[in-house]
């Protein structure tokens, strides 16, 4: 056994949801399904959609369509922590990983799987603000990768690309997590990853398109990143089910956007349509930040 395992400490939630009227710590789906949709999709299952292997080509090509970038851009993994998990198998070489604190706590865990010194900066607690200048102080020889969530979780802040540009400079591989964007207005960094060759972008099925249970995740970056990325791929990276609904799951896609926010603040605020800052305060709420 590899002796730096007893480091790794994982927990198992068992948390029977069906008991509860919301679910707020994990960031899912708070409303229902619309009916119409639901039923459509369950009537479209077929035989072969549990019978037999499925075939992802079409589905990247959506993928790759919606997001306007080549399917030599893309991985397709088993929800985003998957991806990221193979990025860190990908790049990390027992060296140092730089990340914010507080942020996905997987980061950790993954440092400490693949034996990495794990440099967590810390944000500025009066401000609730990262230092890039401060990140950078510990990006060192040794440093593998460096990763950041934008918009943050639990925190909520978003960098620009001018602000995270001195970390993409480093030359160092640098992971930007989007599993959040799109319960922000701020742009992606997918449009920029033929413009720095070490970024790559993670996004997800769970959040913002309200999918968590199909554990579909999406990794973007240059097609040499990728193709090495990919030698660590699951034989068969999802099931035919979550395809198919991730698949036709644009159709939902404005709709989720609607009721991210109006939703959550129906919950307290019945009849209010939500504003900018109480979007902002939704989201530390919706992370597991209750104001």
């Amino acid at each position: 056994m590899k002796p730096h395992l007893h480091k790794v400490e994982r927990r198992i939630e068992y948390t029977n949801k069906s008991e509860y009227d919301f679910i707020l710590n994990q960031s899912e789906r708070s409303q229902p399904i619309p009916h119409s949709y639901y039923t459509k999709f369950i009537r479209s299952l077929t035989h072969e959609d549990f019978a037999y292997y499925p075939n992802t080509k079409n589905f990247k090509e959506k993928i790759c369509e919606f997001y306007n970038v080549k399917t030599e851009n893309l991985f397709l993994s088993d929800g985003s922590d998957i991806g990221i998990k193979s990025i860190f198998e990908t790049f990390t070489t027992c060296g140092n990983i730089v990340t914010s604190e507080p942020s996905f706590p997987m980061y950790q865990v993954y440092a400490s799987l693949y034996n990495c010194q794990y440099k967590g900066i810390h944000y500025n607690l009066d401000l609730l603000e990262l230092s890039i200048d401060k990140m950078l102080e510990f990006v060192d020889d040794d440093t593998n990768l460096i990763v950041l969530a934008n918009p943050n979780s639990p925190i909520g802040d978003y960098k620009t690309i001018d602000e995270i540009k001195p970390l993409l400079d480093t030359g160092i591989p640098t992971l930007i997590d989007e599993a959040y964007i799109e319960f922000s207005e701020n742009e992606s960094f997918i449009k920029y990853i033929d413009d720095y060759p070490n970024l790559i972008v993670t996004r997800t099925f769970s959040k913002g398109f309200g999918a968590a249970g199909c554990r579909v995740g999406m990794t973007f970056s240059n097609p040499h990143y990728i193709e090495n990325i990919s030698k660590f791929r699951q034989m068969y990276e999802i099931t035919g089910v979550s395809l198919k609904y991730c698949k036709s799951s644009g159709k939902l896609y404005s709709h989720n956007r609607n009721n991210i926010s109006d939703g959550f603040l129906n919950l307290f605020t019945p009849n209010k349509t939500a504003n900018s800052d109480a979007k902002k305060q939704i989201f530390f709420f919706f992370s597991g930040i209750i104001f």
